[in-house]
């Protein structure tokens, strides 16, 4: 019994490990939307009001700059829900950061040849000689919204996801404590302040391809965690229950 105990774990784990790998995996560029092909739209704004917003007991005033609509690969994201990520909690206004790629850069598999990572507001990618990568058809997007249920869509989001957004370019503040962000207005630009800040009206997602994996990833890892353990708590209960 012991000998199957074991064994039970260890296939567990290569379940977690694989599922892992398996839930951030890039479809081929045959199985994208053709949508995710095209350029994102952006009509710049003049004189346009700013308008205010409120979240968990802040007041924030957005300055639209331009209307906005991109359909992309998410590629990578920031984990706002991890302890190294000091910025974001359950009050931030500012939503999971999503690294999209669009255009030239899914016209073929060498997008699969990059690496991307996400920090608390950056994204980065590096790939090796003889891939085919633009770097203003990448963009990291701070997505803001004043809608719970787009919220929740974007809280759904993860990588390997089709998806689509329209909203505006917006910069941002918060009275509360004199916060202030800008958004690019161009893909083109690099550095701390290319990223743009999205006022998301609508999001949808076009395709998930990876959802059974994050699911077995879920339920592997929780089962994982319950299988170590169980010896420990069988073992207290039965000397609870000696009492």
């Amino acid at each position: 019994m012991k000998f199957q105990y074991k064994y039970l774990i260890i296939a567990n784990l290569f379940l977690v490990i694989f599922s892992y790998y398996s839930k951030n995996e890039l479809s081929d560029f045959n199985e994208i939307n053709s949508k995710l092909k095209t350029s994102p739209k952006q009509i710049n704004l003049k004189k346009v009001k700013p308008f205010e917003f409120s979240y968990k007991g802040s007041d924030y005033t957005a300055y639209p700059k331009a209307k906005y609509e991109i359909y992309g690969l998410v590629v990578s994201h920031n984990d706002i829900e991890s302890f190294w990520d000091r910025f974001h909690d359950e009050k931030s206004v500012d939503t999971k950061d999503l690294c999209i790629i669009w255009g030239e850069n899914i016209k073929t598999n060498d997008f699969q040849k990059v690496s991307y990572s996400s920090g608390s507001w950056t994204c980065y990618f590096k790939y090796g000689a003889g891939v085919n990568f633009k770097h203003n058809q990448l963009s990291n997007n701070h997505l803001i919204t004043n809608k719970q249920n787009v919220r929740d869509i974007i809280k759904t989001v993860s990588i390997g996801d089709q998806i689509h957004i329209k909203g505006y370019l917006v910069d941002y503040t918060n009275s509360k404590n004199n916060f202030k962000r800008k958004t690019s207005m161009t893909r083109d630009d690099t550095g701390a302040t290319a990223c743009e800040v999205v006022f998301v009206n609508k999001i949808k997602v076009i395709s998930a391809p990876n959802k059974v994996w994050r699911k077995t990833y879920k339920v592997s890892f929780y089962s994982l965690i319950f299988l170590i353990l169980f010896p420990l708590l069988k073992l207290i209960a039965t000397e609870h229950f000696k009492k």
